[in-house]
């Protein structure tokens, strides 16, 4: 795969994931009955783990949250005014690493390189927000710090009002020119720590945990990661 399919995937599993993040932090608020919830866990209103009646599990840590629902866990990180859409190489690689469509992004050095060539062609920004200045968020969600999405997927219309009807496309357009293994939830339900390396990553850049040796050039990075495999896009 070349660099800008590279990209093109690397914008759709962005997306994929902004969408699993935003609908697990919005599930969460629903059901706790709560706006604001790194703030409600912070003044210990909330339990820092628990479990909600359709069998979604939750747990906090450090700046963060990892909830895992039907089966797909994601873990996320807030940005300001409680937004969920900001993302790091490493908790791409591992939300990818739960779909075998997403096999060009089990490697965690392979996302590193992509979201590094998406920084330089001004596709993502890192505007360094509190209390999480280690995230990305896509370009066109990095300008305002309290968008009205709170870090749902931005499907309906878009800043402008109007209606993308093929984001996608918008991707591939834009791009033409130029993956640690999911801790369970319930593993800490049960008594284990299966989130605690998670708490390692608060507070600094996790896109450079384990992929120092990123630095490279992506078409070496590339080849390492086609392994033969074809990806599939849902």
């Amino acid at each position: 795969m070349n660099a800008p399919d590279l990209s093109t995937g690397l914008l759709r599993l962005i997306r994929r994931y902004t969408s699993a993040s935003g609908d697990a932090a919005q599930k969460l608020r629903d059901e706790l009955a709560v706006t604001d919830l790194l703030g409600a866990l912070h003044g210990g209103t909330l339990h820092r783990a628990g479990k909600l009646p359709d069998g979604t599990q939750y747990r906090f840590h450090g700046v963060g949250c990892a909830v895992e629902r039907a089966g797909i866990s994601v873990d996320f990180d807030f940005g300001p005014e409680g937004r969920t859409d900001g993302f790091d190489a490493w908790r791409l690689h591992l939300f990818a690493e739960q779909f075998p469509d997403e096999t060009h992004f089990h490697d965690e050095a392979v996302v590193a390189a992509a979201l590094a060539e998406l920084q330089r062609a001004g596709m993502v920004a890192k505007p360094g927000w509190t209390p999480s200045p280690h995230l990305y968020y896509l370009a066109e969600q990095s300008t305002a710090r309290d968008p009205e999405s709170r870090g749902r997927e931005p499907s309906s219309p878009n800043e402008s009002g109007e209606q993308c009807d093929d984001p996608v496309a918008e991707d591939d357009a834009a791009v033409s020119g130029v993956e640690r293994r999911v801790p369970s939830v319930s593993g800490d339900l049960d008594g284990g720590d299966g989130l605690d390396d998670l708490a390692a990553c608060d507070g600094e850049d996790a896109s450079l945990v384990g992929a120092r040796d990123s630095a490279g050039a992506l078409g070496a990075v590339e080849a390492s990661a086609l392994g033969g495999a074809e990806r599939l896009i849902p």
